[in-house]
């Protein structure tokens, strides 16, 4: 582990939040910011199109798209 990392650690500093005087929010996360999620999104073709009413009726333009529920 990093020397200075140790140092906040043990010093409280990495934890400490500030605090907006204003509204009493947490303006800083309490911990250090991570990455959450990544997303995978595929190319599509663009081929055959519903109408923009059926469209509308579907809610996808795409019918590959189209999975009515059961």
């Amino acid at each position: 582990m990093d020397k200075n990392r140790l140092a906040k650690e043990g010093s409280g500093e990495s934890r400490a939040a500030t605090t907006n005087h204003s509204s009493g929010l947490h303006t800083s996360a309490v911990y250090p910011p991570v990455k959450l999620a990544t997303a995978y999104v595929p190319r599509q073709r663009y081929g055959a199109i519903y109408s923009p009413a059926e469209a509308l009726k579907k809610g996808t333009l795409f019918p590959e798209l189209y999975r009515p529920y059961p």
